[in-house]
């Protein structure tokens, strides 16, 4: 049984698994949208899931989503793009999976200097595992924190809105 928010609660959210084993979150506000932000310096950017099977993953976070597949227009053969109404909202992973790493979703965080962002990260006790690289729309690089999350920093030309 799923317990009843109580009165003050901001929202409801569930922790769980698609059928690959990646581990996912869910919330549904109550007194907090969530996310206000996006797509901005200090906010959420992007989402990947990746997997040994995409195709699975795709199946599941569409009918449990209502989204839609497409692929990117400057990489047709590449990841599989999630939409809904039409806006890109996650893909699956760019780069295969290697054996044995489990499946999982990764972030990418905006900063408004990759290359400053590094710096710090390694001041801090964290790694950068792939460093700063320029790709279509900006500049990006995949770090880790202390203890060993990794996540993707990234900095784009022209910010949305």
């Amino acid at each position: 049984d799923v317990p009843e928010p109580g009165p003050d609660a901001a929202g409801r959210m569930v922790i769980a698994a698609d059928p690959t084993g990646a581990v996912f979150c869910t919330w549904a506000p109550i007194a907090a949208i969530g996310a206000g932000i996006v797509n901005a310096p200090g906010a959420f950017t992007w989402a990947e899931v990746a997997t040994h099977d995409d195709d699975a993953a795709a199946a599941f976070y569409c009918e449990l989503f209502g989204w839609e597949t497409g692929t990117m227009e400057e990489a047709p053969d590449g990841p599989v793009v999630f939409t809904l109404g039409g806006e890109p909202v996650a893909s699956t992973s760019m780069a295969p999976l290697p054996p044995g790493v489990p499946s999982h979703w990764r972030v990418s965080f905006g900063v408004s200097d990759v290359d400053a962002a590094c710096a710090a990260v390694n001041a801090h006790g964290g790694s950068v595992i792939m460093p700063p690289f320029d790709f279509g729309p900006g500049r990006a690089a995949t770090v880790s924190d202390p203890a060993g999350a990794m996540f993707d920093l990234v900095t784009l030309t022209d910010w949305p809105g």
